[in-house]
């Protein structure tokens, strides 16, 4: 609650008799409170929606709703559940004392009343429920701080790839279109392996909202003028990956650059063992570049039959890739994902 509401240190004081509101509202105001007074739980419940109160001193037996039933309507309103309520009543049983606690209730004040009691447990159970209103306000402040932190590290690591993709695509114009489409259908295939079975477990929120800016960069050794097609120390995925990894520790350790530092080394594996640079197989391949190579795949076949096919119309080329996906599917492919590839095919975006 606001700081100033909490200065106010407002005690709602519940009972259906009105002496008992005379004589706890003195006592309150002797002891430095401002008591409010409500004669039923209904009106009580009206004055809280307005003004919540810091404490509730509550008399057990009212008719119509007793103190035990609004205390129940209390703890269940997220609202309200916080405020520390001190049953008031005379001669309560062991059992109910019970379920009061068992119901919320902070304490217990007999009547007759005295003074020196009632303010002592009242001052004690506000500077408890201030305390803690204190501790959540700050944890509150910490908690958005970190997260504010955490938002502007994330802006700085995506403002890195920004500029690495800008400055790709001024040497490769041309992949710019395509380099995108293929990220986009990795995205959208990742959101698609979140909800099978086989991949539900590995696929998580972090990977989906990161593959797309982290697959775009696959390519970007070929920056590199002295990169050699048949050195395989020297190759375009060994030179992409260590500039990456570099950059990566460099940026607060980004974790988005680790990743595409990850797609740049494996990108061309094959499911079977059969690409470069590592000769990887199977699950050793990283699940993003696996998840790259159907995209990929796909978007190769689309060129492939557009090259071949002037003309050709959308449903044609999207036939013919899904065709040369599932070719591959269990050689250059994990099968698993071109499973799930094909249940979700015809919404692979392809350029126009």
């Amino acid at each position: 609650m606001e700081n100033n509401i909490i200065n106010e240190k407002n005690v709602l004081v519940v009972d259906d008799i009105f002496e008992n509101l005379l004589i706890l509202k003195r006592m309150l105001e002797k002891s430095g409170y401002k008591p409010l007074t409500a004669s039923s739980a209904k009106d009580a419940l009206e004055m809280i929606k307005v003004k919540p109160p810091q404490l509730i001193l509550l008399d057990v037996y009212m008719p119509e709703m007793d103190g035990f039933e609004l205390c129940e309507i209390l703890k269940q309103d997220i609202k309200t559940r916080e405020i520390p309520i001190i049953f008031i009543s005379g001669g309560m049983s062991k059992e109910d004392k019970i379920k009061g606690f068992k119901l919320g209730a902070v304490d217990f004040i007999n009547k007759p009343f005295e003074a020196e009691e009632v303010s002592l447990r009242v001052n004690n159970h506000i500077q408890i429920y201030e305390m803690k209103t204190n501790m959540e306000n700050y944890n509150k402040q910490l908690n958005k701080m970190v997260k504010d932190h955490a938002m502007k590290i994330k802006e700085e690591q995506r403002n890195t790839i920004v500029a690495l993709k800008k400055m790709f695509f001024l040497h490769f114009p041309d992949s710019e279109a395509t380099f995108k489409n293929i990220a986009y259908n990795c995205r959208f295939l990742a959101q698609a392996l979140e909800f099978s079975e086989k991949y539900e477990k590995v696929i998580n929120q972090h990977l989906i909202d990161n593959i797309e800016e982290a697959v775009i960069l696959h390519d970007i050794g070929r920056i590199d003028k002295v990169i050699s097609y048949e050195d395989k120390e020297n190759c375009h995925e060994l030179v992409g990956a260590k500039f990456l990894e570099q950059l990566s520790f460099l940026s607060e350790h980004n974790e988005l650059l680790s990743l595409s530092a990850e797609v740049a080394k494996t990108h061309n594996e094959k499911w079977d063992g059969s690409g470069v640079p590592l000769g990887l197989s199977g699950e050793n391949i990283p699940l993003v570049s696996r998840i790259f190579a159907v995209c990929n795949g796909f978007e190769n076949a689309c060129v492939e039959y557009r090259i071949r096919n002037m003309g050709a119309d959308e449903t044609s080329i999207r036939e013919y890739a899904i065709e040369k996906v599932i070719e591959m599917s269990g050689t250059k492919l994990e099968s698993g994902i071109v499973d799930v590839f094909k249940q979700v095919s015809r919404q692979f975006s392809i350029l126009k």
